[in-house]
């Protein structure tokens, strides 16, 4: 089982303090026959807790597929006709916690910038009702709100259909359970060395934040309050 701790300088939340695991969001392959039923709607997809000395995670899990799926699966997103279609996927398939603070909802976003890597973020309405979200680029914050994010590439992470046409669906599971060729990821396309990121969520202490899973690596980073918090494993194995 990995371990993992939060290296930022910039650390002043006690959440980012504690040891714990990330969680991300994998495709899940089931074989499913004609009496089988069940609902695609984020209100039903899976969710798992644990907790492990004091620590809890979160994380989806999946396996028989490979991770990729179809340009149908992600919606286009642009911040001057905002539209969240109710396929959309959120994180944790539900409002994440901020402490005292009211919980948020923050919607599962892929950025395709012009020659570079691809990025998972966020994109969700502040409590201001306006649009925001953001992504992390070289080590530094990219929101979505600045000028030069007005005529990028975002979509949505979203599930359509249903699991008897797919053969497939989306679910939260534990970190530790991941099947990493599972994984909802994506690489660098011209450079087939290059790690896989794949969204997930931190979660610690009543504080949840979705951002980007380096999953080759085990490290994952968000940001909160302006700032780049990476968690990167200190040491560890993986029970299978």
């Amino acid at each position: 089982m990995p371990f993992f701790q939060n290296s930022s300088p910039m650390v002043t939340l006690r959440v980012t303090l504690w040891v714990t695991l990330w969680g991300v969001l994998i495709h899940h392959a089931e074989a499913l026959n004609s009496t089988s039923s069940s609902s695609s709607s984020p209100s039903n997809l899976a969710l798992d807790h644990v907790i492990e000395r004091s620590v809890e995670l979160e994380h989806v899990e999946g396996s028989g597929y490979n991770g990729l799926v179809g340009p149908q699966f992600f919606s286009p997103f642009k911040i001057s006709a905002p539209r969240f279609p109710p396929t959309a996927v959120i994180g944790l398939s539900r409002p994440l916690q901020r402490g005292d603070m009211p919980p948020h909802v923050e919607y599962v976003a892929l950025w395709n910038p012009r020659g570079g890597a691809p990025h998972w973020g966020n994109v969700y309405v502040d409590h201001h009702l306006q649009i925001e979200g953001s992504f992390i680029q070289d080590g530094r914050v990219v929101n979505l709100t600045q000028p030069s994010m007005a005529n990028e590439a975002i979509r949505l992470l979203q599930y359509i259909g249903t699991p008897e046409s797919n053969n497939f669906k989306f679910v939260w599971v534990l970190a530790r359970n991941l099947d990493v060729s599972t994984a909802i990821s994506m690489k660098i396309p011209s450079d087939l060395c290059s790690p896989r990121l794949a969204p997930a969520v931190f979660q610690d202490d009543g504080y949840e934040f979705l951002g980007e899973a380096d999953i080759d690596n085990r490290l994952m980073q968000y940001v909160f309050q302006g700032h780049v918090h990476v968690v990167e494993k200190v040491c560890g194995s993986v029970v299978q």
